[in-house]
């Protein structure tokens, strides 16, 4: 997995990203999975995963970074469809005004 110094020079990541993933490189793509997977991945976040993924497994830079992902991960194909149903089922409830949430507040939490 990408170590240390990998991640403080990756360009799009700031100081607080590197020392919330230091110890975990891997979440960094986790999120941006989920992320992209409803719709709340930026363009540079998405350069940024797919370069990693690159780095990571060893595989050319694509656009279908999140199929790499599941390829040396192991998960089902169906991960994508399954993220975006919970997201959906979850974003009912969390939309109610004694929560207070929106859409963007994943996205805000974790970027």
């Amino acid at each position: 997995m990408a170590s240390l110094d990998v991640l403080r020079s990756t360009p799009g990541l700031s100081k607080g990203d590197v020392e919330r993933y230091a110890d975990k490189p891997l979440l960094v793509l986790i999120e941006a999975y989920v992320l992209d997977c409803i719709g709340e991945l930026a363009a540079e976040r998405a350069s940024l995963a797919s370069k990693m993924v690159a780095r990571t497994f060893g595989t050319p830079p694509s656009s279908d970074w999140r199929s790499a992902i599941r390829l040396n991960l192991d998960l089902p194909a169906s991960l994508d469809d399954e993220v975006r149903e919970l997201w959906r089922g979850n974003l009912g409830e969390l939309s109610q005004p004694r929560l207070g949430c929106r859409s963007g507040c994943l996205r805000e939490s974790v970027c």
